[in-house]
């Protein structure tokens, strides 16, 4: 599928990374994979970057970017960049919420200290670059509201929260004190077609629809009441250029995304088996686990309300739940 044709911008989104140096920092994961993807398509320079060696995927060379691979150490850190960009996008990260509670220095180390690292970098240069940077909406912990935005008050409650919470606050520092301009789009579960990414997953959606396309059954575990909020990746890749072209206005802020609407993972989990059976004419059981015991995190509900992103920069999501959870089906046919 060319993930890239489902991102359409208008002419000044486009416009804006024309001829700029764009470094991509997880360059390997689901999102950095995917946004690649569709800078590939327009004439700028991609230095993408990951902590493993990378060769230049196949797919860049007839595309109209130049692109250079670089590896981050913590021995070489950022200073091996092959040219200084003017806008990053900041993907990268540690992502497993059990290993950051049980190696909290390891995580600060790769969530936190690698991103301070790079603006430090880019800051002691005097080049005035754009930070873009993924958080998630679940920095702020346990609420009492099921529907939150940006005046919810951060209350992390696992060292991934609050590691993502350190760092955009470093950023907004770094925004108010240095020539760096940088802003945070927190983001709810990410979902959709696009490459595997080496030892990451791509989401519970993505997880749920490849067990349900090998005809196993999908476990609930509890009631599955829990509310979600669920992006498809292509939403999320055209919030993060419009983000790029807005920065002026969202510069040391940080903003939620949401789907659009909320679903509870029980409905959620029964639309992709509804889609599958739709494809393939065979529905996989769903199968209630009640055993497990629920973490306080996994226990919350929780969706977005994205409308102050969305009046700066006059995005919406355009893939409803049913719609991306039919898009990735059909990738994997």
């Amino acid at each position: 599928m060319n993930l890239a044709g489902l991102i359409e911008l208008d002419d000044d989104a486009e416009n804006h990374l024309t001829d700029k140096t764009i470094l991509v920092t997880g360059a390997q994961g689901f999102i950095g994979t995917t946004l690649l993807s569709f800078l590939s398509h327009i004439d700028c320079l991609i230095i993408h970057s990951s902590r493993s060696i990378l060769a230049v995927d196949p797919q860049f060379s007839h595309s109209r970017a130049r692109v250079f691979p670089h590896q981050y150490s913590k021995e070489s850190g950022w200073k091996n960049l092959p040219t200084f960009p003017d806008i990053v996008f900041y993907l990268s990260g540690q992502t497993n919420i059990a290993f950051a509670h049980s190696h909290p220095y390891e995580d600060f180390q790769t969530n936190v200290s690698a991103v301070v690292e790079l603006c430090d970098f880019l800051a002691k240069q005097r080049h005035p670059a754009t930070v873009i940077y993924a958080g998630t909406i679940t920095q702020t912990g346990i609420s009492n509201e099921v529907v939150i935005n940006e005046s919810a008050p951060d209350t992390p409650i696992t060292f991934y929260d609050f590691h993502k919470l350190l760092t955009e606050t470093s950023l907004n520092f770094f925004n108010a004190h240095t020539g760096l301009r940088a802003t945070t789009v927190r983001l709810p579960n990410i979902y959709g077609p696009g490459p595997r990414s080496q030892n990451q997953s791509r989401g519970i959606i993505n997880a749920v629809i490849e067990k349900g396309m090998e005809k196993k059954p999908i476990t609930i575990y509890g009631a599955g009441e829990q509310i979600r909020d669920y992006l498809f990746i292509a939403d999320a890749c055209r919030a993060f250029i419009l983000a790029a072209k807005d920065i002026d206005d969202l510069q040391g802020s940080a903003f939620l995304l949401s789907g659009g609407s909320a679903h509870t993972v029980y409905e959620a989990f029964s639309l992709v088996c509804d889609c599958i059976y739709d494809k393939i004419g065979f529905r996989p059981p769903l199968v209630r686990d009640n055993d497990k015991t629920l973490s306080p995190i996994e226990q919350r509900s929780y969706s977005a309300d994205s409308s102050r992103f969305s009046q700066i920069t006059g995005w919406r999501p355009r893939f409803s739940l049913r719609d991306g959870i039919n898009a990735t089906i059909e990738s994997l046919l």
